[in-house]
């Protein structure tokens, strides 16, 4: 050791001023909670430190806050900028409690302790670089690159600080004796500090390396450890160790880069690397452990391990720097000893197992064969339909039961058959078939060495293979037990247990009872074992278990008794008596001592838990029960130690008095926390408590169960039992003294002997005296009144409230329905700015006068159609302002009818609908209205209905003038006359609900109703009107289909202001739109026609849009280079896809019988058309309407308004795409190695697999001379006509040209690999003769084969193959 002089520090003195300031905060950290959030799963994966507090919380350390955790439930803090009393920050470096159960922070901004009676933090120094805390009695040390900071943690005041290069250690700890050692920084030096921090001595190490973590073993010596290893020191001597047996130990892990050093309860070490796995040291005796990773459940070798920590009941808990923590359970029981048979059965359904006399065992599964498996040999072998001629002969895997008799033979039932097989190891060298057709329920071998098997269709009996006797025939015996080496029972369903006599063969009664239940319970009967004791164990089918002894008789386990499940599938018992019973939800132990139910599950790691009847092997050292999802196996003698009778901590979490969460304060009724609280006195009001609790476990903690009683007062005479419910409720209390008891019961099965306790008073009230009735009746009167009031005060409260609440509702309404409005108007302006835009950029490249007038006449007109749409809103808007004026001037109004009729005559004949009108009386209808408002009602009317009628319907508008109106018409202004007005459709109608709300404004119906788009205001603005022209509207489903709109028009002169003539023509909303669209844009005048003139093929393209004026503006955009044909509608599209086979498809997205996401859904799904390159032109221009279209295959996907130059550009790449696409197809037919180059142009899914399939079949017949189109087409499952296109279509040639050039190709891949002479290549490739080989192949590639394989193939190079290719091409499909 090497002495070192005192190093001056300045102790650390606040100002008046700073203790003022933290006298302040205390004061509002005191009052301030830090509000946890409780998750379920940590927040953060980076762990620096473990720590239990008194109540026994674990604290978990992370890189983004602070976690405590209760075993289920993780309460989540973190740093809050504004709260002083939450944490000064997220990063925590270090955790620490020390001797009185105070929980040290040192985080990134300094260091806190957790106050648990505000649950909030109290900052006790605001500076970084302090990252350790150690406690050293009843001083707490914290230190970093900042130094060191000597707090008293009694009174948790900073007394001294030190900061020179001697106080930065990076690891420091404690030895028990006042006394700290601490790691230099530089890795070089041990330093020893006295209680004033100062260093007293020091120790040079020999290989100086970095200090990563510490710890103080049970010896009280220091470890260190360090990148290069674990250093360990004797504080005594100053030195490090020098017991041979630990150095020995230490040199195991030289080298390693220690990062977590863990000394546990047991005496053990745990020494965590950076990547290097997890290893430990038994100092009990001295052995180094490596690679003990998998101890921790989940644990991965390569984490870099950050901290370790033991808590009080031994469990071990390792964190990560990566991937959060892990813990090894003192108690955790292990039910799968042999993981190697573990992999081989998990997820398999298992119902069969015995093993032989070598310790092979062998296990049955139910769909998957017979699995063979000896673990000394650590050899295993699945026998199945595939391998095993058994199963092959019976063409099953399913096995039912399984024996290994004393002859070493072993029984094997599949399905209704029964095997009797040699085995060898885990193979099985013969077998003998049995004639029997039995379903064997479990096999038995009596002292005779006869075999006996439950079935379901009796008790059979063999001697050697041949079957002797079968009793209870025709019932199903479920299983069967040997009792002695006379008697034999069978569990006999609906008759209960029979003994069967192993000499005679009789059978007579077993068990018999008076009890009903317990009768009815052994009438159906599952298993049989008999105990050790002289005890039959009966499992029964809902009945739970029974326990039957000639002395003592019954006893039964069930529900009650702490089974999950009454339906019993096997029992057995391990050498220390305790009996094992599979049920068909859980494994239970009823434990020989105690006789307690212990229940467990998949959670405490067994392969399943739902268990098969029967299928159960005890061989005395393990235990085995099968079920549905696996094999749970495991050594009684390694489970057993593992129950534990230690009680379970229990927590008071919260007491809400009256509903109210009470928080400790002074002079509350708290003044600590709750769980530190031993009696709480109420007054008389408060009557009404819950009391939450909860158990501090960390292993299964949702097994555990409560029990709860309030004692005193006759409240509880007897404790209740609330499973894991967490929570007591208490109502109407009278006053009195009461004592409320918690107990819980362990995971396995011991409930704590002394429970927890809570006082509780709850004092009488002071006013239940003669004097205070005086002054109650007195107040009566008073308090009747004020009662009134208040009454009446929170009545007319809630009225206010409600009118609030609904004129909010009402609001949030209009707003949703104005976005609405105002994304629907936003794609009716696209539409007509889509033929503004287009023809403004087309204008200037327009030579012929012709059709610039005519691009000139869309414009104007999309124009006025875009004023109209304005116009409509804008007087919708002055409609609801109430400055639209009524200009009524007495009018025929039939005329007005006619005009506006025969103006939607066009659109009525291009749909094929029956447009008429009727009138009431006949001839002139003369009357007082508002021409202008009456025409725009009914325009909007018969436009709707227009729209919605399918082709080949009726709209029929009917008129009359009458004295009366109906009942639904009864909202117009009183008069003596009425024009009513209806029209009537048979289109696709609407739903009832609807119908109360169409006239709503911004209203329209789902997009499933209706497959058109619009604003949204048509039929609001339609009763707007009417409401100003004093009428009113009413709308009808028709019972026959379609709808029924009728409106009325108080046509009374009195009752306006008559004008001299009408104020302005009347407006047409979409009634003029397909008559004007023929005249701007004239289809006998497009040149691009189907049927057009042009000499050879022009490519094709189909355009399906619905909108009449964009379809002939886009057909005459392409009507010059190609043969347009055009759809309204996505069905009809689709039909003239399938007809025409076009080159490319343009279509919108929003139209009837289908839309344009499924048009192109189905071309792409449709392997006949999955090559046509699809178009998406529309105004739904979102991101997300972009992602639909092109995950429903689109090739490209433009929105409107476009430049009609871009939408023939991006054609014309399509069809270059498709030529190159073409050519590339061609090149790669017949190679070998075809694909496997990176293509220059994709295929699709549908074309590639086409294609692949296509390859495939030509070279699985390329020898036979005679495959032509007809052989493929029906090996496609494709038509003649649909194999022809499609092949035309990808490659531009026939296909029996498309296969010459596959063999060519081939042939020439064969020449260069010089392998086979010129005779074979032709022969082996389908060529009629030689001749007729070197003919294709010189017509092919220009040289003849022998030149060819003369010049080693090299002659003519890929590009040159390539032009030929494309000639041929050319040669094929005229005019491309």
């Amino acid at each position: 050791m090497n002495r070192t002089p005192h190093l001056p520090a300045p102790i650390f003195v606040p100002t008046a001023g700073r203790m003022l300031l933290l006298v302040l905060l205390l004061c509002v950290c005191g009052s301030v909670s830090a509000e946890s959030q409780a998750v379920q799963h940590l927040p953060n994966l980076t762990i620096r430190n473990f720590a239990q507090d008194k109540v026994g919380y674990i604290w978990i350390a992370t890189d983004n806050g602070l976690c405590r955790y209760n075993g289920q439930t993780y309460y989540y803090y973190q740093s809050e900028p504004d709260d002083p009393g939450s944490l000064p920050a997220n990063r925590v470096h270090d955790i620490r409690t020390d001797a009185e159960g105070t929980l040290w922070i040192a985080t990134a901004s300094g260091i806190c302790i957790y106050n648990p009676l505000y649950d909030n933090f109290e900052r006790l120094l605001t500076e970084r670089g302090l990252h350790h805390i150690v406690c050293n009695g009843r001083q707490v040390v914290c230190s970093g690159p900042a130094g060191m900071v000597l707090f008293d943690a009694a009174s948790r005041k900073a007394l001294l600080r030190k900061d020179s290069e001697y106080h930065r250690p990076l690891v420091l700890e404690a030895d028990g004796q006042g006394f700290l050692w601490g790691g230099s920084a530089d890795g070089r030096s041990i330093f020893k500090y006295d209680r004033e921090l100062e260093v007293c001595d020091s120790a040079i190490l020999a290989r100086p390396a970095r200090f990563r973590c510490g710890c103080r073993d049970r010896q009280g010596r220091i470890w260190f450890g360090t990148e290069q290893g674990i250093v360990a020191l004797d504080p005594a001597t100053g030195r490090p160790a020098t017991d041979a047996r630990l150095l020995r130990c230490l040199a195991h892990a030289a080298g390693f880069n220690v990062t977590v050093l863990t000394p546990a309860d047991d005496g053990t070490v745990y020494i965590g690397t950076q990547g290097d796995n997890l290893h430990a040291i038994d100092l009990s005796n001295h052995t180094f452990d490596r690679n003990i990773v998998n101890r921790f459940y989940k644990l991965n070798y390569t984490s870099d391990f950050s901290c370790g920590f033991c808590d009080r009941e031994g469990n071990v808990w390792i964190g990560t720097a990566d991937r959060g923590y892990y813990v090894r359970f003192t108690y955790k029981k292990n039910f799968t000893q042999m993981p190697r048979l573990g992999k081989q059965t998990l997820g398999k359904f298992i119902n069969a197992i015995t093993v032989g006399d070598n310790g092979t065992l062998w296990i049955g599964s139910h769909y998957k064969g017979l699995l063979g498996y000896n673990n000394r040999e650590y050899a295993a072998r699945w026998h199945t339909t595939e391998n095993s001629p058994l199963m092959q002969q019976l063409q099953s895997n399913g096995i039912t039961a399984l024996h290994y008799d004393s002859s070493d033979r072993l029984w094997v039932n599949i399905d209704d058959r029964i095997a009797v097989c040699t085995t060898e190891q885990v193979a099985i060298r013969s077998h003998t078939l049995l004639p029997e057709r039995l379903l064997v329920n479990r096999f038995c071998e009596d002292a005779r060495q006869r075999v006996w098997a439950a079935t379901r269709s009796g008790l059979a009996l063999w001697e050697g293979t041949r079957l002797q006797k079968i009793r209870f025939r025709d019932c199903d015996v479920q299983d069967v037990a040997l009792l002695d080496d006379t008697t034999i029972l069978a569990a006999v369903s609906g008759e209960g247990i029979r003994a069967v006599d192993i000499r005679t063969l009789d059978a007579r009664p077993c068990i018999e009872t008076s009890d009903s239940l317990i009768a009815s319970a052994l009438r159906r009967p599952t298993c049989l074992y008999c105990g050790k004791d002289g005890s039959l164990w009966i499992g029964t089918r809902s009945g739970g278990l029974l326990r039957y002894h000639p002395q003592q008789g019954f006893r039964s386990y069930t529900l009650r008794d702490g089974f999950a499940s009454n339906e019993i599938a096997a029992v057995t018992q391990d050498p220390q008596g305790n009996t094992w019973v599979a049920t068909s939800y859980g494994l239970a132990l009823i434990t020989a001592s105690t006789e307690r139910v212990i229940t467990y599950f998949q959670t405490d790691r067994l392969q399943t838990q739902q268990f098969y009847p029967h299928c159960s092997l005890n061989t005395m050292s393990m235990i085995y029960f099968g079920g549905n999802t696996g094999l749970a196996q495991f050594a009684p003698g390694r489970v057993i130690p593992k129950i534990t009778k230690s009680p379970v901590p229990l927590v008071l979490t919260e007491i809400r008095i009256n509903s109210v969460v009470q928080h400790p304060a002074e002079g509350e009724t708290l003044t600590r926390t709750l769980n530190d609280t031993e009696r709480i006195v109420l007054n008389h009001k408060q009557r009404n408590i819950d009391i939450g609790y909860e158990a501090v476990t960390f292993l299964s903690p949702e097994n555990v169960r409560y029990a709860y009683r309030l004692y005193g007062g006759d409240i509880d005479e007897e404790w209740n039992y609330v499973e894991n419910r967490r929570s007591a409720n208490y109502a109407h209390l009278p006053a009195g003294h009461y004592t409320f008891e918690l107990k819980a019961q362990n995971p396995d099965g011991f409930w704590n002997e002394e429970p927890r306790r809570l006082e509780i008073v709850i004092k009488p009230s002071p006013l239940l005296t003669w004097y205070a009735f005086l002054l109650y009746i007195a107040a009566a009167g008073g308090a009747a009144w004020f009662a009134n009031r208040l009454y009446l005060r929170r009545r007319l409260q809630k009225m206010e409230l409600q009118l609030a609440r609904t004129e909010l509702e009402r609001e949030k309404e209009l707003t949703n329905m104005k976005i609405n409005f105002f994304t629907n108007i936003s794609h009716e302006l696209r539409t007509p700015l889509s033929l503004i835009y287009g023809p403004v950029n087309m204008l200037p490249g327009i030579t012929d006068e012709k059709r610039s007038r005519e691009l000139v006449n869309l414009i104007n007109y999309n124009i006025q159609q875009l004023l109209k749409l304005i116009d409509q809103t804008l007087s919708l808007s002055r409609i609801e302002n109430d400055t639209l004026p009524l200009s009524v001037c007495r009018q025929d109004i039939i005329p007005y009818v006619g005009r506006l009729t025969d103006g939607f005559a066009c659109l009525a004949r291009e749909k094929q609908i029956d447009l008429r009108t009727t009138s009431d009386p006949e001839g002139r209808m003369v009357v007082a209205v508002d021409v202008d408002k009456f025409s725009k009602v009914l325009s909007n009317l018969v436009s709707n209905a227009l729209k919605y009628t399918p082709e080949g319907g009726h709209v029929n508008v009917a008129l009359t003038l009458t004295e009366t109106l109906p009942e639904k018409l009864a909202g117009a202004a009183p008069a003596s006359r009425y024009l009513v007005v209806s029209v009537t459709d048979d289109g696709i109608g609407m739903s009832q609900e609807d119908v109360g709300r169409i006239f709503e404004r911004y209203k329209r119906l789902t997009q499933s109703e209706r497959s058109t788009i619009g604003t949204g205001i048509g039929l609001h603005y339609v009763k707007q009107l009417l409401l100003v022209h004093k009428g009113s509207i009413a709308a009808e489903v028709r019972p026959e289909g379609g709808m029924r709109f009728t409106f009325a028009i108080p046509v009374d002169e009195t009752l306006y202001d008559l004008a001299g003539e009408p104020a302005v023509a009347a407006e047409f909303i979409d009634g003029m739109t397909v008559t004007d669209a023929r005249e701007i844009l004239p289809g006998s005048d497009l040149p691009g026609n189907s049927g057009g003139g042009n000499s050879g093929p022009r490519p094709k393209v189909v355009l399906v849009e619905d909108n009449p004026q964009l379809q002939r503006y886009c057909q005459s955009i392409f009507a010059p280079r190609f043969d347009v044909f055009t759809a309204d509608n996505g069905a009809d599209g689709l039909d003239l896809i399938n007809a025409e086979m076009p080159d490319v498809v343009i279509t919108d997205v929003l139209m009837s019988k289908m839309d344009g996401y499924e048009l192109c859904r189905r071309i792409k799904n449709d392997v006949q058309l999955s090559h046509i390159p699809v178009v998406i032109l529309t105004a739904k221009v979102t991101d997300q309407d972009k992602i639909a279209g092109y995950q429903e295959g689109a090739d490209v996907y433009m929105t409107k308004p476009f430049n009609p130059e871009l939408l023939q550009t991006v054609v014309g790449n399509l069809l270059t795409s498709r030529s190159k696409l073409r050519d590339m197809i061609l090149s790669e037919s017949g190679k070998s190695d075809a694909g496997t180059e990176a293509e220059t142009v994709k295929l699709s899914a549908a074309d590639r697999a086409f294609v692949d399939k296509l390859r495939g079949l030509i070279d699985s017949n390329i020898s036979d001379s005679t495959l032509n189109i007809n052989a493929l087409s029906g090996e496609m499952c494709m038509s003649r006509a649909s194999f022809f296109r499609k092949i035309k279509s990808l490659t531009g040639v026939t296909p029996n040209n498309f296969i010459l050039i596959y063999r060519l190709n081939r042939a020439a891949e064969m020449i260069r690999s010089r392998e086979y002479r010129l005779n074979e290549v032709s022969d082996l490739l389908g060529f009629s003769s030689q001749s007729h080989f070197s003919r294709c192949f010189k017509q092919h590639f220009g040289i003849t084969p022998k030149d060819y394989a003369a010049r080693g193939g090299g002659l003519i190079p890929p590009e040159g193959q390539i032009e030929i290719l494309i000639h041929i091409f050319k040669t094929a499909v005229p005019g491309v």
